[in-house]
C-alpha cells in the first residue's frame, strides 16, 4: 500500500474514531434480547453490519500505525499513538465477541422443503402391466434365431439372375470381384418387380406437376386481372380527382382576379381621398385661423369700446 501523507492519516484516524463510537452505540442502544419473529431478521442483519463495521476498522487500524497516528496527530492528540491502537484494540475485540454470540441467537434457520414424493399418486397395476409389455415389446428380436436356415441351389439362383435386366446387376451374387464393364450396385426388392406392375416416379411426378400446373396458372390469372382491374379502377379515381382539382382551380383563379381588381380599385380610391382630405385640411387651416382672427378682432374692439365709453 502507498504511503499515506499527513492529511491522509489525520483523515483515517478521525473516521476511525467517529466508527468506533457508532459501532459502540449501535451494540449497546439496541436490546438484543427481546424480539419478536418480525424483527428477528432485521437484528439479525444489523449485527452483520456491525460485525462488516468492524472489519474495516481493523484494516483501517492495521494501515495507520502508531508512528503515524503520532506523526499526524502532533502536539493537538489526547493519547500517544500506541494507547490509542491499544483502546481501539480492545473496543473492536469485545464487540466482535457480543455480536458474534448475537449473531449464533439470532441466526435464521433453514427451513427443509416439504418432500414431492409423497404427493405423488401410486401408479396403478394396469399402468405398470403396460410399460412391462411395452419394454418386452421394444426388447424383442425382430425374427427368430432359431429358424433353421433353407439351403438353395445355386443353378436355381443363376437362373433367377438371369431373368433379371442387365442394367440392374451390378454386383454378383456370389461377391466375387467385377466382371466386365458392370459398376458394384446392391439389387432392392423394388428392382425386381416388372415395369409395368409398379408406376415410376417420373410418370407419377408428371401426372401430379400436370393436375398442379393449370390450378396455378388459373389463380395467377386470376389474381392479374383482379389486380388489372383495380388499377384501371384507380386510374379512372385518379382522372376525376385531377379534373375536379383542375375545375376547383380555375374558380379560384376567377375569385382572385376579382379580388385583386377590387384591391386594386380601393388603391386608387383611397389615393385619390388622400389627396383630396390634404387639400381640404389646408384650406379649412386658413378658414379657421381667419375666423378665429375675426373674432379676436370683434373682442378688442368691442373691450376698446367700452373702455372708452367708461372713461368719457
Amino acid at each position: 500500500m502507498p504511503a499515506l501523507t499527513k492529511e491522509q492519516i489525520r483523515h483515517e484516524v478521525i473516521n476511525l474514531s467517529k466508527t468506533l463510537k457508532f459501532l459502540e452505540r449501535s451494540v449497546n442502544e439496541e436490546d438484543w434480547a427481546r424480539y419478536t419473529a418480525t424483527d428477528r431478521s432485521n437484528k439479525w442483519l444489523k449485527a452483520q453490519s456491525v460485525l462488516a463495521g468492524v472489519n474495516h476498522c481493523r484494516n483501517v487500524l492495521r494501515n495507520v500505525t502508531p508512528a503515524d497516528y503520532d506523526f499526524a496527530i502532533g502536539d493537538s492528540r489526547s493519547m500517544s499513538g500506541n494507547q490509542f491502537h491499544d483502546n481501539a484494540k480492545v473496543l473492536l475485540d469485545n464487540l466482535e465477541r457480543i455480536v458474534i454470540d448475537i449473531n449464533q441467537d439470532l441466526k435464521p434457520w433453514r427451513r427443509r422443503l416439504n418432500p414431492i414424493l409423497p404427493t405423488l399418486p401410486m401408479p396403478s397395476e394396469e399402468s405398470i402391466e403396460a410399460s412391462k409389455a411395452r419394454e418386452t415389446s421394444d426388447q424383442a428380436p425382430a425374427y427368430s434365431m432359431d429358424e433353421p436356415l433353407v439351403p438353395v441351389d445355386e443353378s436355381e439362383l443363376k437362373n433367377e439372375v438371369d431373368l433379371l435386366p442387365v442394367d440392374l446387376l451390378e454386383f454378383p451374387l456370389s461377391g466375387g470381384p467385377q466382371t466386365g464393364s458392370r459398376t458394384s450396385r446392391s439389387l432392392t426388392p423394388a428392382s425386381t418387380l416388372l415395369p409395368s406392375l409398379l408406376p415410376s416416379t417420373s410418370d407419377l411426378s408428371d401426372a401430379r406437376s400436370s393436375n398442379v400446373i393449370p390450378g396455378f396458372l388459373q389463380t395467377s390469372t386470376a389474381l392479374q386481372e383482379d389486380l388489372s382491374s383495380q388499377l384501371a379502377q384507380m386510374a379512372r379515381q385518379l382522372k376525376i380527382n385531377a379534373q375536379h382539382f383542375s375545375e376547383t382551380l380555375g374558380k379560384d383563379q376567377v375569385g382572385i382576379q376579382s379580388a385583386q381588381e377590387k384591391l386594386e380599385q380601393n388603391y386608387d380610391d383611397l389615393s385619390k381621398e388622400r389627396v383630396r382630405l390634404r387639400d381640404h385640411r389646408g384650406k379649412s387651416g386658413s378658414t379657421t385661423c381667419l375666423v378665429l382672427l375675426s373674432i379676436l378682432v370683434v373682442i378688442v374692439g368691442f373691450v376698446s369700446t367700452f373702455f372708452i365709453i367708461r372713461v368719457t
